[in-house]
């Protein structure tokens, strides 16, 4: 896949940045991802930077190729997703399962827990195993989902026990009818949806240590005059409660920490090696132009000698015979 100008300036933003700016160290980038529109991304980051919590870079990026490289590089320290189309997962099933389990937070919202667009994503990473849509589309009657309190974390602190947030609907493991279907596994589910039974918010661990957070009961438009605006769920106090308790519950995982620890002694020792290739280089450079010097001079005093001898053999023999053969 080719990688364009927005993943260079990535690469720069995440790795140069943070590393030559702080003073006490790399700075740890949450990375948020809502699709080829950005829109709701931006929203959601600005909810992270509002948080007196924040102490890091945030970057806002546009495509999946961006999102995979942000899995590569050290300072990454957890990465968002928000998606409601199969497209804007693509390839994430095989970059975000070595990235969470070598200890990288994710949180994971809307598709991102639904199988048939996120594949093993929504066993592996946000173990909903989200198989079924429930999606209201009539405006007739208050679309919301209503959040029951089962479990406590972190996620939960300073939230209600019972809440609702505006949705047009949820993913859910479920059976040929549709009912709730309750999958076996380590996660824990922080709240269930009232109506369903369904998980709306779960956490996991991996075995390295790596954070994830679903939710899969997000479900809102870009559209300002419909119920389910995006812009009515950011503007509510409990989910941004929510939301920014799982970004940095999840960013607590441990691997921004031991990726770049001791960053800076590993870049001097690089920068001193970066320098003994370079001090090497030139010295054989030197060498190699006095091998050269050396090669012209030996070639230069060969042509000499030549000329010599053949001013000798040619020019001055013969003018000393006719010389001799004149003389009475």
């Amino acid at each position: 896949m080719a990688i364009g100008c927005r993943a260079a300036a990535l690469i720069a933003a995440v790795i140069l940045v943070p590393i030559v700016v702080a003073q006490d160290g790399p700075k740890p980038v949450i990375v948020v991802y809502s699709g080829t529109d950005t829109e709701i991304a931006q929203a959601l980051a600005g909810l992270i930077e509002q948080d007196a919590r924040f102490d890091g870079e945030i970057l806002v990026v546009s495509s999946p190729s961006a999102v995979t490289l942000a899995t590569l590089l050290p300072t990454t320290q957890c990465i968002v997703i928000y998606s409601d189309h199969r497209d804007h997962l693509f390839g994430f099933e095989t970059t975000l399962l070595p990235f969470f389990n070598m200890g990288g937070g994710l949180v994971g919202i809307r598709d991102a827990c639904y199988e048939p667009s996120a594949g093993n994503l929504s066993k592996d990473v946000f173990p909903t195993y989200g198989n079924f849509s429930l999606v209201k589309t009539s405006m007739a009657q208050k679309r919301v989902r209503t959040y029951v309190g089962v479990g406590t974390s972190e996620v939960t602190s300073g939230l209600p026990e019972t809440f609702q947030l505006v949705s047009m609907g949820t993913f859910l493991c479920a059976d040929k009818n549709g009912s709730y279907i309750e999958f076996p596994g380590s996660y824990q589910v922080l709240y269930k949806d009232e109506e369903t039974g369904s998980p709306l918010v779960l956490t996991y661990e991996s075995e390295g240590a790596g954070r994830s957070v679903a939710m899969p009961g997000v479900m809102v438009v870009k559209t300002p005059r419909v119920d389910v605006y995006y812009g009515t769920l950011l503007a509510d106090e409990n989910f941004v409660k929510l939301f920014t308790n799982s970004v940095f519950w999840a960013a607590a995982s441990p691997r921004f920490a031991s990726v770049t620890q001791d960053i800076e002694g590993k870049l001097a020792i690089t920068e001193n090696e970066k320098q003994t290739l370079k001090e090497q280089g030139e010295l054989a450079e030197r060498k190699d132009r006095q091998k050269r010097l050396y090669t012209v001079l030996v070639i230069w005093v060969l042509g000499l000698a030549a000329c010599a001898l053949i001013t000798k053999k040619l020019i001055l023999a013969p003018v000393r015979t006719q010389d001799v053969a004149t003389r009475p």
